[in-house]
């Protein structure tokens, strides 16, 4: 008897191809979201951009959304969902296969969590539910002092285990030695962003 877990592989992964669907594909567009490859010790990780992923692509993107900025729509949720997915699966295809893992980097420089804690928690709960053991870290960044106190009524649904692997942070150095990255050539590429997209991206 298949567990829920095998289940889910079975009819949303298995055999599916993501880039052929127009939905992720336009997500994937947005540059609000990539896959960085590991190597060595080193663990790959999606990058995420809030505010990019949900804004819309270009101007014809007139998703209502219930008039909240930044806000994704249910059917882009649901894409953003898959291309989660999506990038989780070319992340881990590398690594061993007894103990895989994979972190986030959500970045907030361009906009806080504000109405997208609804989006996170969607996101969360098909990573829980189905990759539980792979989470190495989550970072969030940047996060001042004051948000970062009050971050855990933003992200109550997250269980206990889970928080421990959060690293919260304001310091782009913090987030370097987390993810393994070259603050410097960060800092020459453009921010974040830019020097992941451009550099280190699997898309």
């Amino acid at each position: 008897m298949m567990t829920s877990h095998e289940t889910w592989r079975k009819n949303e992964v298995e055999g599916r191809d993501f880039t052929s669907e127009p939905g992720v594909t336009k997500v994937l567009r947005t540059g609000g979201v990539g896959g960085v490859r590991g190597g060595g010790d080193v663990t790959p990780f999606l990058y995420v951009n809030l505010h990019h992923l949900t804004k819309g692509d270009d101007e014809d993107d007139k998703t209502p959304n219930d008039g909240k900025v930044g806000v994704a729509s249910s059917d882009r949720s649901a894409d953003i969902v898959s291309t989660f997915v999506y990038l989780t699966e070319v992340c881990l295809t590398e690594q061993n296969p007894v103990s895989p893992k994979v972190s986030q980097l959500i970045d907030l420089e361009e906009g806080g969590l504000g109405w997208n804690t609804g989006l996170l928690k969607k996101v969360y709960e098909v990573f829980e539910a189905n990759y539980p053991e792979c989470l190495d870290k989550f970072v969030l960044y940047p996060v001042n002092r004051f948000v970062s106190a009050t971050l855990s009524t933003f992200l109550s649904f997250v269980n206990s285990k889970t928080r421990k692997k959060f690293i919260v942070t304001d310091s782009l150095t913090e987030v370097c030695d987390v993810l393994c990255l070259d603050e410097e050539q960060v800092r020459e590429g453009g921010g974040l962003r830019e020097f992941i997209l451009k550099n280190h991206s699997v898309l």
